[in-house]
């Protein structure tokens, strides 16, 4: 069964977006699911509520096709909540994916192959905490 996936965003920081996915990550995981939660914001505060990550890879690999999915997801010090954790790079993410035709659908693809390559796939749920910009991420 493919995981459910929530995308908070707002073009505006400041709103709520990293908290917001916190504590749903929380809530579904008290309830028994088992959540991802990807830090796409390159101010990384998700990944800094989660400080037993280790910090590469990260997000910006993931996206810029130098690393597996797999690869970058963390165990965190809650029970069933896991991180890709964010690095400020992201903020050349845009740069590095400009010319790439699937640029729009990079993550959408990642996660989706994810999913495939591991037939019990590991999340019910998967939480993005998006930046505050209507870039490529």
């Amino acid at each position: 069964m493919q995981p459910v996936t929530y995308a908070i965003t707002n073009n505006k920081g400041g709103v709520g977006k990293t908290h917001t996915v916190f504590h749903l990550a929380g809530a579904f995981a008290e309830k028994g699911h088992r959540v991802l939660t990807i830090d796409l914001d390159p101010q990384g505060n998700l990944t800094s509520l989660f400080p037993s990550h280790s910090p590469s890879p990260t997000a910006f690999d993931v996206l810029i096709g130098d690393v597996p999915l797999a690869d970058a997801v963390r165990d965190t010090q809650f029970e069933r909540i896991s991180l890709v954790p964010s690095h400020e790079r992201l903020e050349q993410a845009d740069a590095f994916l400009q010319n790439e035709p699937d640029a729009q659908v990079r993550l959408a693809d990642t996660l989706q192959e994810f999913a495939a390559d591991n037939k019990a796939f590991p999340f019910d749920v998967i939480l993005l905490d998006c930046p505050p910009s209507l870039s490529v991420t």
